[in-house]
């Protein structure tokens, strides 16, 4: 199947944002009607950081990503996550001893 593409939920925690471009793909197979199987991948093809000192961009094995190389991966991903809201939030370690 053809990989996709996509930008993850941005997580939000104190000063700092981060978010990830990444590929999946999900198959499924069937040999008449006595067996079906399938599997399916996913894994970041970049990292989208943003806090006080700006916003940093790289690959998974840390190599610093250009906004055009961005734009390139996923058309409109960087600036989703820039104007875009959090959908999810990491709770303060204060937060997490309460619960």
């Amino acid at each position: 199947m053809t990989p996709r593409r996509r930008l993850s939920p941005v997580l939000t925690c104190g000063g700092w944002r981060v978010a990830a471009v990444e590929e999946w793909t999900v198959s499924a197979w069937c040999r008449g009607e006595a067996a079906i199987w399938g599997g399916g991948s996913k894994h970041p093809v970049a990292i989208l950081l943003q806090g006080p000192g700006g916003v940093l961009m790289t690959a998974p094995d840390g190599t610093p990503l250009t906004r055009a190389k961005m734009e390139a991966l996923l058309p409109g991903a960087l600036g989703r996550f820039l104007n875009g809201t959090s959908r999810d939030t990491l709770l303060t370690e204060e937060e997490e001893e309460d619960r």
